[in-house]
């Protein structure tokens, strides 16, 4: 394992105060905060993997791990992506259904941040998901992708919006009080107010 190396930097009063408050909202050290925000400013560098090196997840895990946005929204795209790659004869090299199952693991994470387009991305991996399995297998993933739909629309996503009484209308019962069971949950937990 690596060692950290010590680095200290100058805060006016108004950003050390700010700081403070969203360590103890999060339950972190004013240290995981910076050290998060720093991360994530880095992860949107554009960077240039060489062609010839493979997607490596484990590069991101550690990031993940202590909360880094950018490195759990990575590692749900890139999933998605492995859930449905190719080989040269046209057969999937991956199984898609553990690789959304596992992606999802991360997108989850990324959505608990609270930015609404993260939950955009549950909603699709869960409906990829659905897509695979068939709805009849898929209840809980079709009642967790309309909780987030409903929390989503709460929060201003007009698409979303335009399709909930057609959800409303076509799920099972049982589905639709699964997913108010979830909006819930989720909003309790996980959405930004």
């Amino acid at each position: 394992m690596q060692r950290s190396t010590l680095m200290n930097f100058r805060a006016s009063p108004q950003l050390a105060k700010a700081l403070k408050a969203v360590a103890a909202s999060d339950g972190v050290s004013v240290s995981e905060v910076v050290r998060q925000a720093v991360e994530d400013r880095l992860a949107k560098q554009p960077s240039e993997p060489s062609s010839t090196s493979a997607f490596d997840p484990f590069d991101k895990l550690s990031g993940a791990a202590r909360g880094g946005l950018q490195a759990q929204r990575e590692l749900a795209r890139r999933a998605v992506s492995l859930a449905f790659e190719r080989d040269e004869a046209g057969e999937l090299v991956n199984d898609p259904e553990r690789c959304l199952i596992e992606g999802l693991v991360f997108a989850r994470l990324a959505a608990a941040h609270g930015d609404l387009a993260d939950q955009g991305l549950v909603i699709s991996m869960l409906a990829l998901l659905v897509e695979l399995v068939g709805e009849e297998n898929a209840g809980e993933e079709l009642a967790e992708a309309t909780a987030r739909a409903f929390l989503a629309a709460d929060h201003g996503n007009d698409d979303i919006a335009d399709a909930l009484p057609w959800l409303s209308a076509n799920l099972q019962p049982h589905v639709m009080r699964l997913a108010k069971e979830y909006a819930g949950r989720i909003k309790d937990r996980c959405v930004a107010q």
